[in-house]
Order: C-alpha cells, then sequence, then structure tokens
C-alpha cells in the first residue's frame, strides 16, 4: 500500500477490533517478530527498545502504521517517526544518548517530545546540533 492510499476514515466503536498506542508498539519480542523486522525503521526501533529509557517513548508515522496494521507500507527508505512522553523534565544527557542511537544511519529518525502543555517541535538532530 501507498502513502497516497492511506485515508483516515470512521468506525463505529464496535467494530474496533483492537487498540495500539504508540507505546504498546515497542516491545522487543514483538518487533523481533514483527514481519517487517528487515526493515530499518523496525530494526532501529529494536535497538531503542533494549534499552532503557527515562521516558515513555512509543512509534508513530507509517513504521507505528505498519506494526499496529500488518499492512506493508514501509520500505528500505521510510523513515522512523517517534513519540517521547515526557511530563516531567530530563536531562540534556539523555537526549543526548538517544539522539546517538539515532545517529547510526540505518534510516532516517524524527522524535516528537510530548510535555503534556505543549508538543516540541520535531527533534531530529537537535541535540547533536545543540539547538533544542
Amino acid at each position: 500500500m501507498k502513502r497516497e492510499q492511506r485515508a483516515a476514515g470512521w468506525v463505529k466503536a464496535q467494530a474496533v477490533v483492537r487498540v495500539c498506542s504508540p507505546e504498546s508498539l515497542v516491545d522487543p519480542l514483538s518487533l523481533l517478530r514483527s514481519p517487517f523486522i528487515s526493515q530499518p525503521p523496525v530494526q532501529v526501533a529494536l535497538l531503542l527498545a533494549q534499552q532503557a529509557w527515562p521516558w515513555t517513548w512509543g512509534i508513530t508515522g507509517s513504521t507505528g502504521y505498519a506494526l499496529a496494521t500488518g499492512i506493508p507500507v514501509i520500505h528500505a527508505a521510510s523513515d522512523l517517526d517517534l513519540l517521547i512522553r515526557a511530563p516531567q523534565p530530563f536531562s540534556r544527557e539523555a537526549l543526548e544518548k538517544w539522539q546517538l542511537q539515532l545517529a547510526g544511519g540505518l534510516c532516517r529518525a524524527d522524535t516528537q517530545v510530548d510535555t503534556r502543555a505543549a508538543a516540541l517541535p520535531s527533534m531530529s538532530g537537535c541535540a547533536m546540533e545543540k539547538r533544542c
């Protein structure tokens, strides 16, 4: 399925079979068993999922859609969209460690930080460039 073939829609609540939050998609065993494990975004997500982080995080975007639905919308050139839930401040060092993990080059990755009060803009590379 191509990006332009995806569409938003409405469904009756009783027709919903499963609800997946971004955070529910980061279980390492589920990622390993995913039919998309050969795709770079899922490999990067697995590397992140195998580490302890001081925040709750999840996978969004096309990779999240693929993991939640099983529909093959990602490919070797897909990026990885991530969400960090940060109701409390966290250290710059933790964010820099996160960004270092994403700087490996397997795929482009963007991180949004949800502070509950507001979401910060995409954090792609900002910690390494000292822009955040």
